[in-house]
């Protein structure tokens, strides 16, 4: 799959992934519009996960790990600051 970026009125291909990637895992975890979009490039089986099940998940992890709960929190939060700060350079 291609991971897609509009800019000036086109899609530009910022990245590819491949078998076994995960992609939208940042809007999982954080509820926030993705970033981004994905094009398939070849036959693909998509699996989604519902929004729910990571919810529990990182509901558990919060209560077992709060600190590696909020350094997920705070990955995310920095990759949403660089997009920012790259689309103004």
């Amino acid at each position: 799959m291609e991971i897609l970026k509009r800019a000036g009125g086109r899609d530009i291909v910022i990245g590819e992934v491949g078998p076994g990637s995960i992609i939208g895992e940042m809007a999982l975890i954080d509820s926030q519009p993705r970033m981004a979009t994905a094009r398939t490039t070849t036959d693909t089986v998509v699996n989604t996960i519902p929004r729910e099940a990571i919810k529990a998940r990182l509901d558990k992890l919060e209560k077992f790990d709060p600190v590696l709960r909020r350094l997920m929190g705070m990955f995310v939060d920095r990759m949403r600051d660089l997009r920012y700060m790259s689309a103004d350079s």
